[in-house]
This record gives structure tokens, sequence and C-alpha cells, in this order.
């Protein structure tokens, strides 16, 4: 990954980011992470990169406990702030989500239209995605049993 695209993200501040639950931030404001240990019980060293990433405080001293095989662990995400994921490496993620569409009740000239539009999104990113399609099951029968009542209370055949 190009490490130019940590320098020029807009809408999140540079500061001194770390795991501890008393991070001070740009302003003064405290961005905490769950389960973390608070900065005032531990000293730290400071540093700052030479590619002007942003700087990362490092623990020394007292080592809080920690499950090597948390998710926490595993994940390296430093904190989330402002809907932005800041990782331990000082790197920036986002997550976002979007509904469906019934793409089968569409007519060719809509899905042509949807396909186009997508295709116009993927290639305006200037950076590296990663696209997760997740479906899952739903229970349809409250929403039978309602159509079913409207069906008995309703006989007109022109309905």
């Amino acid at each position: 990954m190009d490490p130019s695209y940590n320098q020029s993200q807009t809408g999140v501040p540079s500061g001194t980011y770390s795991t501890s639950g008393n991070n001070q931030g740009v302003g003064g404001q405290a961005y905490a992470m769950p389960g973390a240990v608070p900065t005032t019980a531990l000293p730290s060293n400071t540093y700052s990169s030479s590619n002007g990433a942003p700087s990362v405080s490092q623990p020394t001293g007292v080592v809080p406990k920690s499950n090597p095989n948390s998710t926490q662990n595993a994940l390296q995400i430093a904190e989330i702030r402002d809907g932005i994921v800041i990782m331990n490496d000082g790197s920036f993620r986002s997550v976002i989500m979007v509904r469906s569409i019934n793409f089968d009740l569409m007519s060719p000239q809509e899905r042509e239209a949807v396909e186009f539009s997508y295709q116009g999104f993927l290639n305006s990113l200037y950076f590296p995605v990663q696209i997760v399609v997740r479906s899952q099951k739903v229970d349809l029968g409250p929403y039978i049993s309602k159509l079913d009542k409207i069906r008995t209370e309703h006989d007109n055949m022109l309905l």
C-alpha cells in the first residue's frame, strides 16, 4: 500500500495515537478504546515517522495484561474516531454499508444503468478497496401471514 494514502486524509485530525484508554487527541478531546489501559498509568515515549504519518505513543515500562489471541490484537486497530478506523501503523480504514436492490425486478434499461453506475463508481476510486458481500436469510413467515390476513379480509377479486 502506498504510504501517501495516510498523509492527506481529510476530516481526521492528526495527533498522538495510542491504544490507551485516556489518549488526548487534537483539541484536548479524549479518545478511548475499550479494554485498554489509561496512558496516565504508563510512562510513554512518543516518536514521529519521517514520512509524515501521525505520531504513535508506545508504552514503556509496565506492559498491560492482554490476550495475544484476542480479536483486538489480531485487527491491529489503534482507535476509531469520527467513523474512521486508525490502524496501529497510522493508516486509515473506513467501513460503509449499503442496501441491496432487487436486480431481478428491473427492466433491461434499468439494469444497464445500474451496471454503468457501479462501473463508474469503481473507476473513480484512486485507492485500494475490499468489497464484501454478505447474504442473510430472512424469515418471511410474519410477512406471509400478514398477506394472508389481508387476502381474507378483502375478498374482492378486482384487488
